[in-house]
């Protein structure tokens, strides 16, 4: 993915800046002009869904996440970062086939595979998410996220 047009990138720079000054309507505010720019590029909304999701605006996130994949449907960490939105807000069979995703596009994300496991378990589908801790160990077996 190729860097961001300037005013956009200026744009997210203000918009992260006032989320960290605590002017979350003007960050959102931000978020909203970026958003309905036509140049805005999978990059900027990748960045656009996340800071949606730390002012605590999932479906606008997911929303954002949904757009850049339009523009890049074969990054991994996009599907990997919708996944765990819409697992977030409970959402757990369009989470675990997002994350399903993202492990088909990158099979040795540990975060991806971990991730999947928990949707999965989540949807009561315990033999496959079992299967899914089991690869995330072997991707990972020291991490505490893993199955010992």
């Amino acid at each position: 993915m190729g860097a961001l047009p300037s005013t956009i990138s200026d744009l997210l720079r203000s918009a992260t800046d006032a989320e960290r000054g605590g002017d979350h309507a003007q960050a959102a505010d931000l978020l909203e002009r970026i958003g309905a720019s036509p140049d805005v590029n999978a990059d900027a909304l990748r960045l656009i869904g996340e800071a949606h999701m730390r002012l605590k605006r999932p479906r606008r996130a997911i929303e954002a996440l949904t757009r850049a994949l339009e523009q890049a449907p074969s990054d991994p960490q996009l599907y990997l970062r919708r996944g765990q939105f819409l697992s977030q807000i409970g959402q757990n069979r369009p989470a675990a086939a997002n994350l399903a995703r993202a492990t088909q596009l990158d099979p040795r994300n540990f975060e991806a595979m971990l991730a999947y496991g928990a949707a999965l378990s989540a949807c009561n589908e315990l033999p496959a998410s079992l299967a899914a801790f089991q690869a995330a160990r072997r991707l990972n077996p020291n991490h505490p996220g893993a199955l010992s």
